[in-house]
This record gives structure tokens, sequence and C-alpha cells, in this order.
């Protein structure tokens, strides 16, 4: 959060994009519907919708 808000005031683009973080949330959130489901996910379907 620090890097944004250091992004913001420094008038530049953040580190990280938006896009990346929705990716890598994406991610983490197939992961633990896995986990409680007990089943393989696969992220190239679940991340056509990101796209």
């Amino acid at each position: 959060m620090k890097e944004f808000v250091d992004s913001i005031i420094q008038d530049r683009e953040p580190l990280t994009s938006g896009e990346k973080i929705i990716t890598q949330l994406k991610i983490i959130e197939e992961a633990q519907k896995s986990a409680v489901e007990k089943r393989v996910i696969l992220l190239e379907e679940s991340m056509t919708a990101v796209k």
C-alpha cells in the first residue's frame, strides 16, 4: 500500500500494475477454492474471466 501512495505523491506509475495484482488475487482465490472443494481447478479456465 505504501508503494501505491508513494507513486501518487511522486506522480508516477506504481511498480506493480493493477492488472498484475488482479491476476495474483485470482490465483490465490482459486487455490483457496481448490483446497476447500478438494479438487483441481485449472487456472487457464478461470483466468479467461480476468482478461
